[in-house]
């Protein structure tokens, strides 16, 4: 260790006995008193804010967590309806579109009746 490090530890370690050594006066221990006092009255403080503070928080949290339920049923319901109206949107065509393919066959199979019977006709004549 150089000089200057060591320098520093002396006056760190003479500092330190110098304030234990004061610390056990009857000076020293009234301040110890009082700053214990303080300390637990802080303490109680604390605790008493962590506490008010708690329910509080757990009240939020409840608070948050129905809202973001209800954002997630919102939300269902409206993919669900949303489903429902692609559903509903897709059975409808696919009626217009049979309905479309029937009209055809049934126009298609009378021209061939009528061709048919052109045809049958003559032959006859």
């Amino acid at each position: 260790m150089d000089t200057r490090k060591r320098n520093w530890f002396g006056l760190g370690v003479l500092a330190g006995a110098a304030i234990g050594y004061w610390l056990n006066t009857e000076q020293g221990k009234a301040v110890r008193r009082q700053a214990s006092g303080k300390v637990n009255e802080l303490g109680q403080v604390a605790s008493e804010y962590i506490k008010e503070n708690a329910a509080q928080i757990k009240e939020t949290a409840a608070s948050t967590l129905e809202q973001g339920q209800k954002i997630v049923n919102n939300l269902t319901t409206q993919a669900k309806d949303t489903i429902n109206n692609a559903a509903d949107t897709a059975e409808a065509k696919l009626d217009t579109a049979n309905h479309s393919l029937q009209t055809g066959i049934n126009k298609a199979r009378r021209k061939i009746e009528t061709e048919t019977e052109k045809l049958q006709n003559a032959r006859i004549v």
